[in-house]
C-alpha cells in the first residue's frame, strides 16, 4: 500500500523521514506532495529523504514564496509501480491501482465531500487549491492514477462528471521526466509536463506507447512549450550530459553540486533522466532551468485556478537581467498555432539520426555565474 512521508522532526529517531497516515492530514494551507520514481520505494527512507530534500532546497530563500508549504512524499512497492505503469498506459482514461484509490479516499475526498455529500463548489475548489503535486518519472503515472481515482470517487459521491472534472482542475501538477500519456490526458489537473527529448526513460516509453505527434519533433533540441489543452502545457528540450550544476546553498551562495548518475558509470550510458536536470536553476545547465522553481512558487501562491502559462511567470531571480533572460527564453519557446502545426508536420516525418550540437564548454573552474552589482 502507498505510504506518506515527511521529514523527521523527532531528534531521537535515526530515520530521516517519518511515516504519516493520510487520513490524519488536515489540509487547510498549501501542501506539496512529491510522487517519486520507481526506485524510491516504501523500504528506502533514505531515497525518500533525498526527494524531499530536492523539493525543500529548491524553495529555500525564496522571498516571493507567500506561504511555507508542508512537503510530503508518497511511495509504494516497486513491483506494484511497474505493473501500474503498464496498466495505466494500456487504459489511461480509467486505470488506477488500489494505492491511488486509498490515497484519494483518505486525502483528496475529504476536501470535496462531507458526510457523504458533495461540498458546495466554491468550498471544494478552495480546498483543492491547497494541493500541488510534483511528480517525477514513474510518479507521473501515479499522479494520473490519482486523477482517475478522484474522478471516480467524486462521481460516486454525487458530483456530476463535468462538475468533478472542472473542480479537479484546481489541483496543480508539475510532471517531470513524464512517462504517462499527456496526449491522451486532456483537461485534468492544471499541468506542466516536462520531458527531455533525450531522456532515456521517456524515449523507451514512447517506443511502446506512441505519443501524440507534436510531442517530439526531429529538431526538438531547443526549448519548446506547446498547449496540449486549456489546462496543460507540454515542455520539451534536450538535456546536457554534464553531471553537475550550480545550486544555491542555505546562505544563498552558489556552489557546484554533482548529479548522481542513475545508471552505473561502468555501463557507459547517460540516462539524462536524473531529477536535478529538471529542477535545476542553473541557466547554463539546460533550457529547463527555473521552470520547475517558478512553477512551484506560482502554484503555492495561487488564489484562483491558474492558467498553465501563469505558472511559468518569473517570480524569482538573482537579478533583473536573469529575470529578463528567463522571460525571453519562455516567450521564445511558446509555439503559436501556426508554429505548432509546423512542429507536428516535422514530428510526423521519418526520424533522422539525432546528433545534437555539443553544448558550450561550461568549465567549472570559471566559477559560478556572477551576480549583478
Amino acid at each position: 500500500m502507498a505510504k506518506l512521508w515527511q521529514r523527521s522532526k523527532d531528534p531521537k529517531t535515526s530515520s530521516p523521514v517519518t511515516e504519516l497516515q493520510p487520513a490524519r492530514l488536515n489540509i487547510t494551507s498549501p501542501i506539496i506532495v512529491f510522487l517519486p520514481g520507481i526506485f524510491t520505494t516504501d523500504s528506502k527512507p533514505a531515497h525518500v529523504a533525498e526527494g524531499l530534500d530536492e523539493i525543500e532546497t529548491l524553495l529555500k530563500n525564496q522571498p516571493s514564496l507567500q506561504h511555507k508549504p508542508k512537503v510530503y512524499a508518497l511511495t509504494h512497492k516497486a513491483l506494484c509501480t511497474a505493473f501500474n505503469i503498464a496498466a495505466y498506459n494500456a487504459s489511461p482514461q480509467t486505470a488506477c491501482g488500489r494505492e491511488a484509490k486509498k490515497i484519494v479516499k483518505e486525502m483528496i475526498l475529504p476536501l470535496v465531500v462531507k458526510d457523504g455529500k458533495p461540498l458546495p463548489e466554491q468550498e471544494a475548489r478552495a480546498n483543492l487549491r491547497n494541493v500541488t503535486l510534483v511528480a517525477y518519472s514513474a510518479g507521473t503515472v501515479f499522479a494520473q492514477e490519482i486523477y482517475n481515482a478522484s474522478l471516480a470517487q467524486m462521481t460516486a459521491a454525487g458530483y456530476g462528471e463535468k462538475s468533478a472534472r472542472d473542480i479537479l482542475q484546481e489541483v496543480v501538477l508539475i510532471s517531470m521526466a513524464t512517462v504517462s500519456r499527456p496526449g491522451d490526458e486532456g483537461d485534468r489537473f492544471t499541468t506542466l509536463y516536462l520531458a527531455a527529448g533525450n531522456d532515456i526513460a521517456v524515449r523507451a516509453k514512447n517506443k511502446v506507447w506512441r505519443p501524440v505527434k507534436e510531442l517530439f519533433a526531429v529538431d526538438g533540441r531547443d526549448l519548446k512549450i506547446q498547449e496540449l489543452s486549456p489546462t496543460s502545457l507540454f515542455i520539451t528540450a534536450y538535456i546536457d550530459k554534464k553531471m553537475w550544476h550550480w545550486r544555491e546553498d542555505d546562505t544563498g551562495t552558489l556552489t557546484k553540486a554533482d548529479i548522481p548518475p542513475l545508471m552505473p558509470k561502468r555501463t557507459g550510458i547517460s540516462s539524462n533522466h536524473e531529477m536535478p536536470h529538471y529542477t535545476t536553476s542553473d541557466d547554463a545547465h539546460n533550457a529547463f532551468s527555473r521552470l520547475v522553481l517558478n512553477g512551484l512558487i506560482n502554484a503555492v501562491n495561487r488564489t484562483k485556478q491558474p492558467l498553465p502559462p501563469e505558472l511559468l511567470a518569473p517570480v524569482t531571480a538573482r537579478n533583473p537581467a536573469e529575470a529578463a533572460a528567463y522571460r525571453a527564453r519562455v516567450d521564445k519557446a511558446r509555439l503559436t498555432p501556426a508554429a505548432a502545426n509546423d512542429f507536428e508536420k516535422k514530428a510526423g516525418r521519418k526520424k533522422k539520426k539525432e546528433n545534437p550540437k555539443k553544448p558550450k564548454n561550461n568549465n567549472p573552474k570559471s566559477g559560478p555565474p556572477k551576480r549583478a552589482a
